[in-house]
């Protein structure tokens, strides 16, 4: 049986489920290394989007969109049987859609193993360049803007490959 893969990408009012809210999904379900399949929404959220600056998408873009609740059901049966993969998905998009989702997604998840084993040297960061990059993100989330970066898992090998990003608001 060939296993079938949704790689998705979610976009959000902010960092935490508790006080932040989905606003786009869009997932790519793969076979055989063929997309066979996608899913994409947006969603309205109950409160005002504040963070427009760094995904684009308005209260305009979704005031006729339909809420996450009310796409429950497509979304949980659109990725069963099916292995997650995204960047962070263990540590942010999943988080999200568990804590929005009516039941959690128990999907296994891949994340490293999709990752270029052996990388070369001139692709990788100095250890003083990787130690600034960590201060600055801790400087800037304690002003609630700048450069952010995240770990696709903190305890793989491959805890130096990166998203960078620039944000002024969580």
């Amino acid at each position: 049986m060939i296993e079938k893969l949704c790689i998705l990408d979610i976009e959000t009012t902010g960092f935490e489920p508790e006080n932040s809210e989905i606003l786009e999904l869009y997932i790519l379900k793969v076979a055989d290394n063929e997309i066979i399949d996608e899913f994409y929404s947006l969603f309205k959220p109950n409160q005002k989007i504040e963070n427009s600056n760094i995904h684009g998408i308005t209260d305009e873009k979704v005031k006729n969109a339909p809420t996450f609740q009310e796409m429950d059901n497509e979304i949980t049966n659109f990725v069963k049987d099916t292995i997650l993969v995204g960047h962070n998905i263990n540590y942010f998009d999943l988080k999200f859609l568990n804590y929005y989702l009516q039941k959690p997604l128990k999907n296994k998840t891949l994340v490293g193993d999709i990752l270029q084993p052996i990388v070369d040297e001139k692709y990788t960061i100095s250890d003083k360049l990787w130690l600034g990059h960590k201060n600055r993100k801790e400087k800037n989330k304690l002003m609630g803007r700048g450069f952010g970066y995240g770990l696709v898992d903190k305890n793989s090998s491959h805890t130096n490959t990166i998203s960078a990003r620039y944000y002024k608001d969580g």
